[in-house]
């Protein structure tokens, strides 16, 4: 997962990384840690 900033104040972008095989795909939309290392201190319930 990929954070960015951008030039308007508390406004980000979230850009997932996709891991592919055989079986599917898979990416992690939300990870508390990545989130509050970045100073996004939100909590979901369910993704």
């Amino acid at each position: 997962m990929k954070i960015e900033e951008t030039f308007i104040k508390d406004l980000v972008i979230i850009d997932p990384i996709v891991f592919g095989d055989e079986r599917g795909y898979f990416f992690e939309s939300y990870s508390k840690t990545k989130f509050e290392d970045n100073g996004i201190n939100i909590e979901f319930v369910q993704d």
